[in-house]
């Protein structure tokens, strides 16, 4: 009895399922709200009776799928390769706070000044690794900036080899460019005298020298032995001046060379005269001006075979100098 109800109730339950129109099956799904996030009533169809009973089930909006991560196979702001900065482009100093990047003459030259992280210069040109920059030379390294050209540079293992070997042969150079700066600095000294030295010391001038300033063979002696001076030929009772502003340091007599005087000028310079007449030469310790008569020339002392003046001239450290070339004489 009670199986015969039971099934009598299933085969109701499925032919009410089975038989209900399409339209209001469409229809109930088009008014049914979205169940996502509100709440829907749902009854227990085991029992007619038990419709009182209501269950609430809150049905969850399901979350979104979160993006992959995209991974970003670029290096942090480093790049494999270099570009050249372009010439007339602005560009910063690349370092750490503490450090200054030195700008210098040239490659590897003399330091013109630091500068400090950040500051800014214009790029003018490139060599090597090297930019040439409002402020001097300073190595790529150090320098960043926007506008780059299309020209890579290229770095192989041997660059620090040849870098090396650059470096020391520019040294190499410079030094060699330095020692010959010098040598033209003291030979343009001997030539032009020095500062001060603007008078002739005769009084009318010979048109000649009668002997040069180097070795020869001495004419009274006949031995070859260096001429200190040079020998100016010249009447006696020539006038003999001093070459510039100076004071007597010495004067007097001598066997070989006679009346003699010598004289130290401003810049350091002296000059010394002999074969002159007695007692016409200033004393020591007498201050005198460039062109003032400091004695007459004669024929006095053993070395001499005739009237003339001998004139040597020493530089500032004492070294024999050629007056001839230094002051151009006659």
């Amino acid at each position: 009895m009670r199986k015969t109800l039971f099934l009598t109730v299933v085969l109701a339950l499925v032919a009410m399922i089975c038989f209900t129109p399409l339209s209001a099956q469409e229809k109930n799904s088009e008014d049914a709200p979205n169940p996502f996030g509100e709440e829907v009533k749902v009854t227990s169809d085991d029992d007619k009776k038990a419709e009182d009973k209501v269950e609430t089930v809150v049905i969850a909006e399901p979350e979104a799928p979160k993006p992959e991560d995209k991974k970003d196979d670029k290096k942090d702001d480093k790049k494999d390769d270099k570009k050249d900065l372009v010439a007339g482009s602005k560009a910063k100093i690349k370092c750490r706070a503490e450090m200054t990047v030195a700008a210098r003459q040239a490659p590897w030259g003399k330091i013109l000044k630091n500068l400090k992280n950040g500051e800014e210069v214009t790029i003018e040109g490139k060599q090597g690794n090297w930019y040439k920059t409002s402020a001097g030379w300073i190595h790529a390294h150090y320098l960043e900036g926007d506008k780059v050209a299309d020209v890579k540079i290229k770095e192989y293992p041997w660059h620090k080899r040849m870098f090396k070997t650059d470096r020391d042969k520019w040294l190499a150079e410079q030094e060699k460019k330095r020692q010959e700066e010098e040598r033209k600095k003291q030979e343009e000294e001997r030539k032009s005298g020095g500062a001060g030295l603007t008078a002739k010391p005769l009084t009318p001038m010979p048109t000649r020298i009668s002997s040069p300033f180097g070795y020869r063979i001495h004419p009274v002696t006949g031995n070859r032995k260096h001429h200190n001076g040079i020998d100016l030929p010249c009447p006696t009772g020539t006038r003999v001046n001093a070459l510039g502003d100076g004071v007597v340091v010495a004067s007097g007599y001598e066997n070989g060379g006679g009346a003699y005087i010598k004289i130290k000028y401003a810049n350091g310079m002296q000059s010394f005269y002999c074969h002159l007449q007695k007692n016409t030469a200033l004393k020591p310790g007498t201050k005198v001006k460039a062109g003032q008569q400091v004695a007459i020339a004669d024929n006095t002392g053993v070395y001499t075979t005739g009237a003339h003046l001998h004139f040597e001239l020493r530089d500032k450290n004492g070294g024999l100098i050629d007056p001839a070339k230094t002051l151009k004489l006659p």
